[in-house]
């Protein structure tokens, strides 16, 4: 006699999986009870069929579309399961599965903008903060955490980044020049804390100009000037 309902054997699953797991990887295993002879005969389905998982007749849950399992998209999966006996009987028992993604270092730092600018100026001190660099990574735990370096274009020594919160700092003076602008090109990457790294770059370009005095174009400039010529004419113009 079929008197007796399904049951699972928990009323709540829970599991954790990495983000991006390939299909068909297992997830958990549910079970049903019925304590009818024979035990349980019936079919067992995911409410709502929609979620990326899939349950086999035997009450495993396994990926179904590992594209879909982007934790900086949707960071956990909640539905249930069904488990319904065959007719005639109409007995059926639900079990609520949630399911959280951990996070695979899958996402590499960005940069705000890819070329920052700055300025070094004759009032320059030692310490002062030229230009502060800046990335974010949707990554989470040590795989968001960045750090940041300056690769190259720092060979005089005139600049430090801080590894932390990517301000670059003056630690040596520049010498200007008057009437010219020092330029200075700083290759910055930005890398993150995982276990295989990933990272990027910015280019960040200091200008240091020097004071500007005027200057004749030429040291020696040359013109006519007529015996009967009047008062007040313009006899050349010199460019500074």
């Amino acid at each position: 006699m079929d008197d007796n309902p399904p049951k699972f054997d928990q009323d709540q699953y829970t599991e954790c999986i990495l983000e991006n797991s390939p299909q068909d990887q297992f997830v958990l295993h549910t079970r049903v009870t019925d304590l009818d002879l024979g035990g349980f005969v019936g079919t067992i389905r995911i409410i709502p069929e929609t979620v990326p998982f899939s349950i086999s007749h035997d009450g495993i849950i396994r990926v179904k579309s590992s594209v879909d399992l982007d934790r900086e998209t949707t960071a956990s999966f909640s539905f249930q399961v069904e488990a319904q006996e065959n007719p005639p009987s109409s007995s059926k028992a639900t079990a609520d599965v949630t399911i959280t993604l951990l996070d695979e270092n899958d996402n590499s730092p960005q940069f705000t903008t890819s070329s920052y600018e700055g300025k070094v100026f004759s009032n320059q001190t030692v310490g002062m903060q030229v230009v502060k660099v800046e990335a974010a990574d949707l990554d989470e735990g040590p795989n968001g955490e960045i750090s940041y370096s300056i690769e190259f274009g720092n060979e005089r020594g005139h600049f430090e980044i801080n590894e932390n919160n990517g301000d670059i700092t003056l630690i040596n003076q520049i010498d200007l020049v008057d009437n010219t602008i020092l330029e200075f090109a700083l290759y910055v990457t930005a890398k993150d804390g995982g276990a295989i790294t990933r990272s990027t770059a910015a280019i960040v370009n200091i200008k240091a100009p020097g004071e500007s005095h005027p200057q004749f174009l030429r040291d020696t400039y040359q013109g006519q000037v007529e015996e009967d010529q009047e008062d007040a004419d313009i006899l050349k113009v010199l460019t500074v």
